[in-house]
């Protein structure tokens, strides 16, 4: 009988201990937020710049899109079209990349066909990097010109969602 009650206790007991770190556990990553900022932590995720291609830079409005300019991250400029709708058809433009008064380089982008025609404009630009080249970590020159546009989907820039976007990432002399 004593080992009956003491396992109805010891039940008891296992049982309350459960509940009761099931209810803090939730309400901890419910509140997890709130917590690390009462006490200092700073828990936010920082992605490194080489994936997101660094800071914005430059933001120009068109009129179907918006195109920008991101800080040099290693050997690359980052560019992006975004487009809240649907990209045009095509997009031409010619491009300052470090706002030194030269146009660096000009591109013809066929987003339907997915291609890019581009032209050097100044000694700053090498190539256009090959879009698997994060993912075998080097900085490749693309030798396909279908090879260097990185195309998306909903893509939310300054709290707005666009719906296309397409960008190229160009290696830049090294200095």
């Amino acid at each position: 009988m004593n080992r009956k009650i003491v396992s109805i206790i010891r039940s008891i007991v296992g049982y309350s201990w459960l509940i009761v770190f099931a209810v803090l556990g939730i309400g901890l990553f419910a509140n997890l937020e709130a917590a690390t900022q009462k006490i200092g932590i700073n828990q936010k995720v920082k992605i490194i710049p080489k994936y997101t291609g660094g800071e914005v830079v430059d933001k120009r409005s068109k009129a179907n899109y918006v195109r920008l300019i991101h800080e040099p991250v290693d050997n690359f400029i980052q560019v992006d079209w975004l487009a809240e709708e649907a990209l045009p058809k095509q997009i031409e433009e010619e491009i300052d990349l470090n706002k030194d008064g030269i146009l660096d380089l000009k591109v013809i982008i066929d987003t339907q066909d997915e291609t890019i025609i581009y032209e050097k404009l100044s000694d700053e630009v090498t190539a256009l990097m090959k879009k698997t080249s994060l993912i075998e970590l080097s900085f490749k020159a693309s030798t396909n010109n279908k090879d260097s546009l990185f195309f998306y989907k909903n893509k939310e820039y300054e709290e707005i969602q666009y719906n296309e976007g397409v960008s190229i990432r160009i290696l830049k002399r090294s200095l």
